[in-house]
């Protein structure tokens, strides 16, 4: 699984990030700001933060990053 995070949703080096795993059939998640861009097109999970303001999108990735680390810890030690 490849997560990428992209305030903007519109960075190249993201959206190629993407698109060559897509290549390699790794699953890919995008956590954007807004989902009017380019990655939602090419990525199979996009978490779209409804928000222009960057910092608020960025702690809102952050808590899912939480999240994230959270639940794979708990599938994996308890």
């Amino acid at each position: 699984m490849l997560i990428a995070l992209s305030t903007s949703g519109k960075s190249k080096n993201i959206i190629q990030a993407i698109k060559t795993a897509s290549l390699l059939q790794i699953f890919t998640v995008a956590l954007i700001g807004d989902d009017a861009s380019a990655l939602p097109k090419c990525t199979d999970l996009v978490i779209a933060v409804p928000s222009d303001n960057i910092p608020q999108i960025q702690e809102v990735h952050l808590f899912i990053g939480h999240l994230i680390c959270e639940y794979v810890e708990r599938e994996l030690f308890q």
